[in-house]
């Protein structure tokens, strides 16, 4: 469990939003240090049998279709770590454009 240095921050639930900002955090130092490797990622999020099955340019389509939805705000306001495919949009982005890339909060 990530470090929460602010225990002030649980009854108003931002304990969780502190944890999301923590793992982007973590995948955009990722992708600083093996840029090359940012984008396998997705094996985890597949499984190690579907991984190279998976069309990655499809995969990056299909999410605007689904990133609007209330439900999946919802699931990320709730939990403590970010939506998966957010958190591969925003590794994309930060192999695209650099370091300062932030991922979708709600």
């Amino acid at each position: 469990m990530p470090f929460n240095p602010c225990p002030a921050l649980k009854p108003l639930f931002l304990d969780k939003s502190l944890t999301r900002a923590q793992e982007y955090t973590a995948d955009r130092t990722a992708v600083y240090y093996a840029e090359e490797c940012a984008l396998d990622r997705i094996y985890l999020y597949s499984g190690k049998y579907m991984g190279d099955k998976v069309n990655i340019d499809e995969y990056f389509k299909s999410i605007d279709t689904h990133d609007i939805s209330f439900w999946v705000k919802l699931n990320n306001f709730l939990s403590d770590h970010p939506v998966g495919y957010r958190r591969m949009q925003a590794l994309k982005e930060a192999k695209e454009n650099g370091w300062d890339v932030h991922g979708k909060m709600l």
